[in-house]
């Protein structure tokens, strides 16, 4: 998830204003504590109902960046560890 930077953020992988194509033009961070998986069935059906929408996609290096801060940001839970190394 993207959050908005601040004083208690994860300083994990840190995207600079306009870094990434999608939300407010500000200092954002992953919240890596946050993360969620769902299957892309129930997201295209959010999208279909006009309860989510979809962005442009990440650079392939802003992706590497932030799959490669999973494996060292502190806040990751296990299972999400588990599934993108197992």
């Amino acid at each position: 998830m993207l959050v908005t930077r601040r004083r208690h953020t994860d300083e994990t992988t840190i995207l600079a204003p306009g870094e990434y194509p999608f939300g407010n033009p500000v200092e954002g961070a992953i919240a890596y504590g946050e993360t969620k998986l769902f299957p892309v069935n129930w997201l295209t059906d959010m999208v279909r109902k006009n309860k989510a929408r979809m962005c442009e996609p990440l650079s392939s290096e802003l992706l590497a960046r932030v799959l490669a801060g999973i494996k060292v940001s502190g806040h990751v839970p296990n299972w999400v560890g588990e599934y993108f190394d197992p």
